[in-house]
């Protein structure tokens, strides 16, 4: 199967960084990252492009109805401009390749014959290859800068970062990433009126386990007490985390609202900071080690500013979020 984007194949495009929340660029430019910037020009001139490509796609790669369906997302309501969604998803793209570009300049990396190949490969299953001369040719350049950067940080014959990097990095998330294990139980209930009557009734003495398993639709633990056992973050949905995070140890926190019901959370003990330890310290290097550790640190250290016209960067999903809230432009799968 092959797949048609607009997003480049680039293999270090993930969604998730800590950096602190955009402002408004110049009027001319799209973004800037650092002190880089990225023209308003490019984007529009690169999804005119994409947008003139797609009817260059055989019917026998990319279906009517397909095409339909990605021109339908790629413009605005009367096909005549790039959408907002197009325009947010090719802003990412290129904040990204930024990055990648500095850090290629910082470690002295050139691009070889391999990452050509390999990133002519994945142009060869996108639009890309549909479009101009210039915009496939710049697109596989993109692909190999992001080849070569990969094969750098994965090597392990030689580790890129030093112990100044792993402090710094640990500085950037030691309030939220690189926290201790919380230890929770919960009851859970479809119910908020059910569910504040339970709260009231705890906290008069009743005793947490036994209405647990009184009362919890959670089958897993209601006769455990609510047990859910000591979970780093990233476990539990984000409102259960929200609350849990609020709180002190020995709290009762409630009623907190999720897709599952209303919870009454037990916080044995809350997430707390960890010391920099030589434990710490081996967990950070190994992220550290994989491209997607390198882009979290490497966002973290970065100031990216995105034009409002754009829309606005999104620090926790790493990525442009367009006015209005509109829908991303979508990855067709084709024959």
């Amino acid at each position: 199967m092959k797949t048609i984007s607009i997003l480049r194949a680039l293999a270090l495009l993930f969604v998730l960084a800590l950096l602190g929340s955009a402002c408004s660029s110049s009027s001319s430019d799209a973004a800037t990252v650092n002190d880089a910037t990225i023209p308003k020009s490019e984007i529009i001139d690169e999804l005119k492009a994409l947008i003139s490509a797609v009817g260059k796609v055989p019917e026998d790669v990319l279906p009517a109805t397909d095409r339909d369906n990605l021109l339908s997302q790629l413009t605005d309501k009367d096909r005549k401009l790039p959408s907002a969604a197009s325009a947010a998803d090719l802003l990412t793209n290129k904040i990204i390749s930024k990055l990648v570009d500095q850090s290629l300049k910082k470690y002295n990396l050139t691009v070889e014959d391999q990452d050509t190949q390999a990133s002519t490969a994945d142009i060869e299953q996108s639009l890309y290859n549909y479009a101009s001369p210039k915009f496939r040719a710049a697109a596989i350049a993109d692909g190999a800068r992001t080849s070569r950067l990969s094969r750098f940080l994965e090597d392990t014959q030689k580790v890129w970062y030093t112990d100044a990097d792993v402090a710094a990095f640990y500085a950037i998330g030691k309030k939220d990433r690189f926290l201790g294990e919380a230890c929770t139980a919960h009851i859970l209930v479809a119910d908020e009126k059910l569910a504040k009557q339970l709260f009231d009734q705890v906290k008069a003495g009743a005793d947490f386990a036994v209405v647990a398993a009184a009362n919890s639709t959670d089958d897993s633990n209601k006769d455990t007490g609510g047990d859910l056992g000591c979970n780093a973050k990233g476990a539990f949905v984000p409102p259960f985390e929200a609350a849990v995070a609020a709180a002190k140890d020995g709290d009762l926190v409630g009623p907190v609202k999720t897709d599952f019901g209303y919870h009454l959370i037990k916080v044995v003990t809350t997430y707390k900071e960890r010391a920099l330890d030589d434990a710490l310290k081996t967990e950070i290097g190994e992220l550290l080690a994989q491209p997607r550790g390198w882009l979290d640190y490497t966002l973290g250290q970065t100031k990216i500013t995105v034009n409002r016209q754009f829309g606005t960067w999104d620090p926790v999903q790493t990525k442009v979020v367009p006015p209005d809230g509109a829908a991303p432009a979508p990855t067709t799968t084709v024959k």
